[in-house]
C-alpha cells in the first residue's frame, strides 16, 4: 500500500538501511516487540531517520573510543611485558584499561552518549506524537464521512437533483446549514510541527486539509443556490458525452464538490500511508478511506468521459495505481488474517473487504479485489 515516488538522486554510503543495521545491537536490547511502542519506532520509523543517524554515529564513536582505549592498553601492556612486569597479557590489558583509559576517557564518552540517546528518544517521542495526532485526525474525519455517507449522498444528489419548489417561483430551497465548528484542531494548532516531517508527508497532509476547507466553501455556496431547472439535470448514462454543466450552474458546483471530496480522500490515503507504519491499523484505515474515494472516483469517471479532455486523462491515469494498491491491500489482509485470525483489527479490515471489492469492480470495471482467502 505504499505510495511510490521516483528518486533520481544518487545514493550515498549512509542509507537508512545501513543506519538501521548499525543500530541492530541496541534494537535487540531495547525493543519491546510492539511495533506501535515509541522505543521500537525509534529504531524503525521513517519519520526519525535523522535521529537514527545521530544515534548510530554516536554508537560508532563510542565503540571506536573503546576499541582505541583497549588498543592503547594492549600496546602499553606489550611494552611492559617486555620488561617482565606482567606475566598475563590479557589480564594486564584489562587491568590497564580499567585503571586508566576507562575512567579518564571512556566513562565520560559513555555518559555523553547516554545523554544524546535520551535527547533523541524525547525528540522522537515528540515528533511521533505529532505524526499520530495527524493520522488520528485525518482517519477520524474520513471515518465520519463513511458513517454519514457523505460522498454517496452527494453522488445521489448529482444523479437525482432536487426539483424547484411547487410554487414555480424558482426561489432557493434550503439545502441545510453548513457547520461553523472547527473540525481541524490538530492542523490548526500544530502547523509548525510539520516542519520536522519530510516534504512528501507535508504535501499530502496539507493537501488534505486544503481540499476539506474547499469542500466546506462549496457546501456554503450550494446552500445559497436555487435547485436546478429540469434542463440542467440531464439523464445519467454510463456512456456518451460528458454531462453538460455550465460554469456557475448548480450541477457544475455539485460536481466540483464531489471532485474536491475525491481529492481530499486521495490525499488522506497517501497521508495515512506515510503516517501509519504498523499493521493492522494501516490496512483498516486504508480500506475505510477507499470506500469513499472509489465511489467518488466512479462518479467522476462518468462525468468526464471525453478522450482528450484533461480531466478525463488525469482521472484515468489513476487506474494503475488503484489496481496496485488494491492488490497489495488484499495480500496484506489475507496474510494478516492467516497469521492472526483472532485480531479484532484485522477482522475490521476483512469485514469491509467485500464492500471494497464491489466498489472497486464498479469503479475500475475489473475485479481488482477477488476474494480468495
Amino acid at each position: 500500500m505504499s505510495v511510490k515516488t521516483r528518486d533520481s538522486s544518487p545514493k550515498g554510503w549512509i542509507t537508512p538501511s545501513v543506519v538501521r543495521r548499525c543500530l541492530t545491537p541496541l534494537r535487540h536490547v531495547l525493543q519491546t516487540g510492539d511495533p506501535s511502542s515509541s522505543m521500537d519506532r525509534l529504531f524503525t520509523s521513517q519519520h526519525v531517520k535523522d535521529l537514527q543517524l545521530i544515534i548510530a554515529v554516536g554508537l560508532i564513536a563510542v565503540i571506536a573510543v573503546f576499541v582505541g582505549s583497549l588498543g592503547a592498553s594492549a600496546w602499553s601492556q606489550a611494552t611492559l611485558l617486555g620488561q617482565g612486569e606482567y606475566r598475563n597479557f590479557l589480564f594486564g590489558v584489562m587491568g590497564g584499561f580499567l585503571k586508566g583509559n576507562f575512567t579518564k576517557l571512556c566513562a565520560p564518552v559513555l555518559a555523553a552518549y547516554g545523554a544524546i540517546f535520551a535527547w533523541a528518544y524525547q525528540a522522537a517521542n515528540t515528533r511521533l506524537g505529532v505524526v499520530d495526532l495527524f493520522a488520528c485526525e485525518i482517519s477520524t474525519l474520513c471515518r465520519v464521512a463513511i458513517v454519514v455517507r457523505t460522498v454517496h449522498r452527494y453522488v445521489e444528489r448529482l444523479n437525482h437533483p432536487p426539483s424547484p419548489d411547487s410554487s414555480g417561483a424558482g426561489a432557493p430551497t434550503p439545502q441545510g446549514s453548513v457547520s461553523q465548528e472547527n473540525y481541524f484542531p490538530v492542523f490548526e494548532n500544530n502547523t509548525g510541527a510539520l516542519q520536522a516531517l519530510e516534504a512528501r508527508v507535508v504535501i499530502d497532509i496539507t493537501a488534505f486539509y486544503t481540499y476539506m476547507k474547499a469542500v466546506r466553501d462549496i457546501q456554503r455556496m450550494l446552500s445559497n443556490m436555487p435547485p436546478p431547472a429540469v434542463t440542467e439535470a440531464p439523464p445519467r448514462e454510463l456512456s456518451g458525452e460528458t454531462s453538460s454543466a455550465p460554469d456557475g450552474s448548480w450541477r457544475y458546483v455539485m460536481r466540483n464538490l464531489i471532485y474536491m471530496l475525491f481529492l481530499a480522500m486521495e490525499s488522506a490515503r497517501h497521508s495515512i500511508d506515510h503516517l501509519v507504519e504498523f499493521e493492522p491499523e494501516k490496512a483498516e484505515r486504508t480500506v475505510m478511506i477507499l470506500l469513499s474515494e472509489l465511489e467518488a472516483f466512479r462518479c467522476l469517471r462518468g462525468e468526464f468521459r471525453n478522450d482528450g479532455d484533461i480531466y478525463h486523462e488525469r482521472i484515468e491515469l489513476r487506474i494503475p495505481e488503484y489496481k496496485e494498491t488494491l492488490d497489495e491491500l488484499r495480500s496484506d489482509i489475507q496474510a494478516g488474517m492467516h497469521a492472526a485470525a483472532d485480531s479484532a483489527d484485522w477482522k475490521k479490515a476483512d469485514l469491509l473487504r467485500p464492500e471494497l471489492e464491489r466498489l472497486a469492480e464498479a469503479a475500475l470495471k475489473t475485479s481488482a479485489l477477488s476474494a480468495s482467502a
